[in-house]
């Protein structure tokens, strides 16, 4: 969580169940509440639809 902060991110995407999940639950300890963490196939159905 420090490196996507130091970074500036405002979206993260994981293609594994269990990173989307710890990522979501840690994220307002980190104060990052603004955070997207989205799921690899969620990006790319976002992309095919027009």
């Amino acid at each position: 969580m420090s490196q996507i902060k130091a970074a500036g991110a405002n979206m993260v995407v994981v293609s594994c169940h269990s990173c989307h999940a710890q990522l979501n639950s840690i994220k307002k300890e980190f104060g990052m509440d603004e955070l997207e963490v989205k799921y690899l196939w969620e990006t790319v159905a976002e992309c095919l639809v027009l």
